[in-house]
């Protein structure tokens, strides 16, 4: 059987009718065997370009007359956004709530201690942690800060279970007196392979040195905070 150039391979499908659990992406209905796995873009067939609808509405988004327009035609990132929240409705369930937090207990600067903790019953997880580190407002990463901690290695967190590991800061973080923040990105990977992205946080080392206090705006703006 031929195949178009722009067909999905069989395990996005897969993984898109799992991260909707087989209902419309614009109806919401439960389709069952009546779904089809559409293109936003005709030209592309990346995952972010799927979108699982029911016949109807397949029909209902390739109906459209641009010369002669009733009604308001849906737009690509409409659709998007509405599968987005279909694909939030039934992964939601999936994800833990994480525990994580910049510490300071049983270490001296220039290392630092994170925690990253998978709580509650939820099945296991992946997680993506990005640290980002602000001294005297300016973006300062360690060149060689190991990969767990740049976004480049997947963390396996199975229930309960937790890390409490530690990086190094640039000299320049030691200096008394020296404002420094670290931004936490994490995204979390459920067990059909859907990314959640929490929303991100900063922390700020304490005058004293020794611990650090949640600053919970984009980290960005928390590094231009030089209190």
């Amino acid at each position: 059987m031929s195949h178009r150039k722009n067909d999905f391979q069989e395990d996005v499908k897969i993984r898109v009718l799992l991260w909707c659990a087989r209902h419309c992406c614009l109806c919401g209905k439960s389709a069952g065997l009546g779904i089809e796995v559409a293109h936003l873009d005709p030209d592309k067939s990346d995952i972010d370009n799927a979108i699982p609808l029911c016949f109807d509405c397949h029909a209902a988004i390739g109906h459209y007359n641009a010369r002669h327009p009733r009604g308001q035609k849906y737009s690509i990132p409409e659709l998007r956004a509405r599968r987005d929240q279909i694909y939030d409705e039934h992964t939601r369930h999936l994800v833990p709530i994480l525990e994580y937090q910049i510490h300071q207990a049983g270490r001296e600067l220039p290392t630092v201690g994170f925690l990253l903790r998978h709580t509650g019953n939820a099945p296991w997880v992946q997680a993506l942690v990005k640290l980002d580190t602000y001294i005297n407002g300016l973006p300062a990463d360690k060149p060689n800060t190991y990969g767990l901690y740049r976004g480049e290695i997947r963390w396996h967190l199975n229930p309960g279970e937790g890390v409490n590991g530690q990086f190094e800061l640039l000299p320049e973080a030691v200096v008394e007196g020296t404002p420094v923040r670290i931004g936490i990105h994490i995204t979390i990977y459920d067990i059909y392979d859907r990314p959640h992205k929490l929303l991100p946080v900063a922390y700020g080392l304490s005058s004293d040195r020794k611990s650090w206090f949640l600053d919970p705006i984009d980290p960005k703006e928390s590094a231009t905070h030089l209190w």
